[in-house]
């Protein structure tokens, strides 16, 4: 791992070698993280033929204040990538008007979280991938967040067709976090850009587009 402090943005570079993770070729990435005005933080992937993405937990009251099954989360998406078997063999269009898994009015994550809804069950919860509105390649806004009891409203802008939702069902009050604090079940969630998962694999999805990076 290269990293390079430049004017008001880092820069990080990787190689992972060739059959690395069973990987075929040298894989190079490159993250560029360019603070911008107003506390907008821009995070650049430059990398080959590969489906990454950025993992960033949010909890708007604090990490290990409470679950954030309160917060209030909205997307520019009106279907998703349904889940029809484990793992991830996904087919897209899924229209979720009038179900639990409806983002696109902004409703409360604790809204329906644990009902009858097949993904839901297969998620144990909030883990599926949401296909962006009108995708044209350009940055255009994906979601936002919000906590009634804090002030901060994050807004998510991406180039990208896919928003993962993963709410931290995993965490049980084991793992110790900021100011020793513990992380409770669904204290955390992420809002994840990415292409379709198992977009690289030709025997899920050879009716999806191609991502090949440049």
């Amino acid at each position: 791992m290269v990293l390079a402090e430049e004017s008001e943005k880092l820069r990080f570079t990787s190689l992972s070698e060739s059959w690395r993770g069973g990987y075929p070729g040298n894989l190079i990435v490159e993250i560029i993280y360019p603070l911008g005005d107003n506390n907008l933080l821009n995070i650049l992937i430059q990398l080959t033929l590969c489906n990454l993405t950025n993992y960033s937990y949010f909890n708007l009251a604090h990490a290990g204040n409470d679950d954030i099954l309160g917060h209030v989360a909205g997307t520019n998406t009106s279907r998703m990538n349904q889940q029809i078997s484990m793992p991830a063999h996904q087919v897209e269009g899924l229209n979720v008007k009038g179900t639990a898994l409806n983002f696109r009015a902004e409703r409360n994550i604790d809204k329906d979280i644990d009902g009858e809804h097949e993904l839901l069950k297969i998620g144990a919860g909030c883990e599926q991938s949401w296909v962006l509105d009108n995708h044209d390649g350009e940055l255009g806004k994906g979601a936002s967040l919000l906590d009634p009891r804090s002030s901060s409203l994050p807004e998510m802008f991406i180039t990208q067709l896919g928003i993962q939702i993963y709410i931290a069902k995993f965490l049980n009050n084991q793992v110790i976090g900021k100011q020793d604090k513990l992380y409770p079940r669904r204290s955390a969630l992420y809002l994840e850009a990415q292409w379709h998962p198992k977009s690289n694999e030709a025997l899920y999805c050879v009716h999806w587009p191609e991502r090949v990076y440049e």
